[in-house]
């Protein structure tokens, strides 16, 4: 049983990541002491505006003493400014999928202690600058945990802030299940924590369909959910954020045989962003609804954000080895590319509203 449960995380996790290796994505090799939650603050030359948050990690010793720890970090809009806000306590635990309030004033992720088999919570910390210009984070709370308990398996998977201050709420993706069968479900929960609103859900053997990932739309009146089916292929599901019901079904363009890490545009656009899984091509859907086809401008990048104004997409540019690790931006809907840095190693990229 213990193999069966230990088999099915390692595929769900391995394919929500696209087989991406998490040295080449998540190392900054900062040699600095893990217990510093702002290992970079000696460094910010200018006040900082954090603008986007990611995940990264630090390194800690050299050779057979050499260490690794995930961080959530912050940096301003143009790649300056990097600043580690959270560092995880141990090399075992895992923290991931970060997003911002809808106010900007915070931040939540999910913290999984040890990966992949661990509690699973989602963080929330408030962001501020202090009197030397640097992020710093308070306030840690969390609002969502789930425990597993021998043989069942209960894990958090995404979770996504709101767009509006007003909806005050976050969703998420959680599995729920024993062996290696289970059903994966959408909530959403008041930003503050309490109890637990299900929107949807769906069955799955032996990690053969689950949901992956999620973002809401510019009027939160939709949740857009990425369908992982390796029976009948990727789909965006788009959800009511109210009932439940399902609005819309979004299929892969022809030619891609998956579809990752989704975005919605900001208040005035009604776009989802998405990177497909064969050519790594961001696509868009404009609007998000059933029958469209996504379009793309041949333009590669994993973990599409929109600029709070909809004029720029910043993207990861490490995926598979295809590229050297750094930072771009596009311009939406163009092959338009600007270089933000060539070194930057992050993921899980997320720009303030």
């Amino acid at each position: 049983m213990k193999n069966s449960l230990i088999s099915i995380v390692v595929l769900l996790f391995t394919v929500a990541l696209m087989s991406c290796n998490k040295t080449d994505l998540g190392s900054n090799n900062l040699q600095v002491d893990k217990n510093l939650s702002n290992p970079k603050g000696s460094h910010v030359a200018t006040t900082a505006n954090p603008e986007i948050v990611y995940t990264s990690s630090v390194v800690t010793g050299k050779g057979k003493n050499q260490t690794k720890h995930e961080t959530i970090g912050v940096m301003d809009a143009n790649s300056a400014n990097q600043t580690n806000i959270y560092t995880a306590s141990t090399t075992t635990e895992h923290v991931f999928k970060p997003t911002w309030s809808a106010d900007g004033n915070s931040i939540s992720w999910i913290k999984q202690e040890p990966r992949y088999s661990g509690p699973s919570e989602i963080v929330v910390a408030d962001i501020a600058i202090n009197s030397n210009g640097v992020p710093v984070a308070s306030n840690y709370r969390s609002i969502v945990t789930v425990t597993p308990s021998s043989p069942d398996y209960q894990w958090l998977y995404a979770q996504a802030w709101c767009s509006l201050t007003a909806t005050a709420k976050i969703a998420f993706i959680t599995t729920f299940g024993t062996g290696t069968s289970g059903t994966t479900y959408l909530y959403t929960v008041s930003a503050n924590g309490g109890v637990w609103q299900e929107l949807a859900s769906i069955y799955t053997t032996n990690g053969s369909d689950f949901y992956v990932n999620l973002c809401w739309s510019p009027d939160d009146s939709k949740i857009a959910v990425l369908l992982r089916s390796m029976s009948t292929g990727d789909k965006i599901l788009i959800f009511d954020s109210q009932t439940g019901a399902l609005k819309e079904e979004i299929n892969p363009p022809s030619g891609e045989n998956r579809i990752f890490y989704l975005d919605w545009s900001r208040s005035g656009m009604n776009t989802l962003a998405f990177t497909a899984g064969s050519s790594g091509y961001i696509y868009y859907v404009s609007p998000p609804e059933s029958g469209i086809t996504p379009t793309t401008n041949f333009v590669k990048g994993v973990f599409p954000t929109w600029s709070p104004d909809n004029s720029s997409i910043l993207y990861y540019t490490g995926s598979w080895g295809r590229e050297k690790a750094g930072l771009k931006k596009v311009t939406p809907f163009t092959s338009t590319v600007t270089t933000i840095s060539s070194t930057f190693s992050g993921y899980y990229l997320n720009w303030k509203k």
